[in-house]
């Protein structure tokens, strides 16, 4: 069985700076994608997560990473005072999004 779901579809998403548009595949070698990428026109942010193909929940661990620094980003921005919230302040929920998930096992 394969976990994959795509985040966003592959369409063109209108940003302010233009248009983004997402797409993967699983190349010559693998079995299954378990890369992914997000764009949110909403909050102006396009992500791309490596699934780390042939280790164990590739595919939920990448897209466990974007939907977690997605709604990171959501809350500040909320919450946001003038300025723009770090990118990196939102790796620390991501990375737990994705031990959590490994624990939940595959």
């Amino acid at each position: 069985m394969n976990p994959w779901t795509a985040l966003s579809p592959s369409r063109l998403h209108s940003v302010p700076w233009g248009v983004a548009f997402g797409m993967t595949d699983i190349g010559p070698v693998r079995t299954s994608n378990e890369d992914n990428f997000l764009i949110d026109e909403a909050l102006q942010l396009i992500m791309v997560a490596d699934g780390m193909g042939g280790h164990a929940a590739g595919a939920v661990a990448s897209a466990a990473a974007l939907i977690a620094m997605r709604q990171f980003l959501q809350h500040a921005a909320l919450d946001a005072a003038p300025g723009t919230p770090e990118l990196t302040a939102c790796c620390c929920p991501a990375s737990r999004a994705v031990a959590i998930d490994r624990r939940a096992g595959p």
